[in-house]
């Protein structure tokens, strides 16, 4: 029972009180007055004594006053069961708007605060078909350029060069998935680790993170430093649209050893695409690995 209804339940107790202590018997009358003419006569009771007229104009007019007292008891309990019906229905409405609005914020994804250094980065966001899911869009090049840490030929591997997205999915505080995209079409874009979506190897980004755009776009920087190499141990297309097949590209790879200072000075003749040296510091020796 609500408070409201408890509280009117207890003033209309107290109104069914005051009407039933009416008492027709305490009623007197003062006087009879009566005009003659310009003269105002008053009688006054002299004296009492028990009559039986008198006890049936009382016996009549408490039955009057019961049959009135009765119908504003009648009156109140409607008005009071109108106003009950009001409030309920109020009441119903509210949380009707209620679950509504919850719903409507349950569904809501907070989207991340970005600025102008994240758009810099060629990072934007858009907010997936479910509550809390993102992608995360970072504008990436794929740029091989080892195959089992042997350089391949600088010249070639700038052949090699592609405009990437990478996608980074992710659900709350956690990442559900990491792949690389075309930048029209948004497919998967080829390469030769490329399994639909892309095989990492040993490499796995941390399961769960901060919401934060700077370590999204680190991440971004890491999956491209684990792109520069192909591991030929667990090769998913030996022909990936776009790029040389396996057998070419194993044509074109330099002495052990060799192409390190020409891989340097190709870095720098490359800077207009926008493909800077990441300055990811990580072990790249787990990177690719069959076992």
């Amino acid at each position: 029972m609500s408070r409201l209804k408890r509280r009117a339940e207890k003033d209309i107790k107290y109104m069914f009180e005051q009407i039933d202590s009416v008492d027709v018997d305490a009623i007197k009358l003062d006087g009879v007055t009566m005009r003659l003419g310009n003269k105002i006569v008053r009688f006054v009771v002299d004296s009492e004594s028990p009559s039986d007229v008198e006890d049936q104009i009382k016996e009549e007019y408490r039955e009057k006053l019961a049959i009135q007292l009765n119908t504003i008891k009648d009156n109140i309990n409607n008005k009071v069961s109108e106003m009950s019906e009001f409030v309920n229905t109020l009441r119903r409405e509210y949380e009707l708007k209620e679950r509504t609005l919850q719903k409507k914020l349950d569904g809501v994804t907070a989207m991340p605060d970005l600025n102008e250094n994240h758009m810099y980065s060629g990072l934007s966001i858009c907010k997936g078909n479910y509550p809390g899911e993102i992608f995360w869009l970072v504008q990436g090049i794929y740029w091989p350029k080892y195959v089992d840490r042997r350089a391949i030929e600088p010249n070639y591997t700038k052949k090699m060069m592609s405009h990437i997205i990478i996608c980074i999915q992710t659900k709350k505080d956690k990442i559900t998935s990491v792949s690389t995209r075309k930048p029209i079409g948004f497919d998967f874009f080829q390469h030769y680790h490329q399994a639909n979506p892309d095989c990492w190897g040993k490499w796995s980004p941390p399961r769960r993170f901060n919401n934060s755009p700077d370590e999204i776009i680190r991440i971004a920087q890491e999956v491209q430093v684990v792109l520069e190499n192909i591991n030929t141990g667990s090769i998913a297309k030996n022909n990936p649209r776009g790029l040389p097949r396996y057998d070419t590209l194993m044509r074109h790879i330099l002495p052990e050893g060799e192409g390190v200072q020409n891989m340097k000075n190709l870095r720098q003749n490359v800077r207009r695409l926008g493909a800077e040296p990441t300055g990811i510091n990580i072990n790249e020796d787990n990177f690719w690995t069959s076992d």
